[in-house]
């Protein structure tokens, strides 16, 4: 009687994940030889894919989509809705975050006015900045003109930089650059303002039209600074700041 031997092979796994199912499936080829026969299989094993890590942005994002879907819960005013959606995105957000106040909250009408406004008023300050070139961080502030993120935090506390504070971070308006330095003059005018001028009032002077001239010529302290300003045009840029910070002072 002919003797028969068995012996098994078993080669390299590969996996392959089914993103619908959120499993991952193992494969592995395993070849067994019974007297003479070779057989291949393809076995499979299937494996749960591990919980997830903690994701904040996923939450908020939840969080966020909550808090809307309860402003729209009980919406049934087809005609304010279609005023809704039209639209743009922060005017939405604005009505969105309003909505829920009044919903959560026991604000007046003339309260809940004012407040929108403070929310519509924060927003156009920050669309200007994003004509005016937008934000850059701190440590890029740094780099741009060589220094340490210590004597940026320094400029900033003397009046000699507009910052806006964004969490725990600073965020330096754009056009106060120029190159690898600072905007030519403009830590001059900006120290005609008190120290304590907040970011928003500084950029409010810097970007509102001041007379030049006897003539009636209007420019924004930016756009004059902008253009190599004449000494003439320097010294009315002086004048103007000092009134501002009367003005603000008194």
């Amino acid at each position: 009687m002919q003797r028969r031997t068995f012996f098994e092979l078993k080669f390299y796994d590969f996996k392959f994940y089914d993103y619908h199912n959120r499993k991952v499936t193992s494969y592995s080829f395993r070849k067994t030889k019974y007297g003479g026969c070779m057989n291949t299989q393809l076995v499979e094993r299937e494996r749960k894919k591990p919980a997830s890590s903690f994701n904040p942005n996923e939450i908020i994002a939840n969080r966020v989509r909550h808090i809307v879907s309860s402003v729209f819960a009980d919406f049934d005013d087809k005609s304010l809705a279609s005023e809704i959606l039209v639209l743009e995105d922060l005017d939405l957000l604005v009505y969105v975050v309003g909505a829920y106040l009044q919903k959560k909250t026991r604000m007046s009408e003339r309260e809940m006015d004012m407040f929108k406004s403070r929310i519509q008023s924060t927003i156009r300050f920050y669309q200007k900045l994003d004509k005016l070139g937008g934000m850059i961080k701190a440590k890029d502030v740094s780099e741009l003109l060589g220094v340490t993120r210590q004597t940026v935090n320094n400029q900033v506390n003397k009046g000699k930089l507009i910052a806006l504070r964004r969490g725990g971070d600073y965020l330096f308006p754009s056009f106060q650059f120029k190159g690898a330095g600072m905007l030519p003059h403009l830590e001059v005018i900006l120290q005609c303002l008190p120290q304590e001028t907040d970011a928003i009032t500084r950029v409010s002077f810097l970007t509102s039209p001041v007379q030049i001239d006897d003539k009636g010529t209007a420019k924004t302290p930016l756009e004059i600074l902008q253009k190599d300003p004449s000494d003439q045009e320097l010294a009315s840029l002086r004048r103007e700041a000092n009134l501002f910070a009367r003005h603000i002072a008194s």
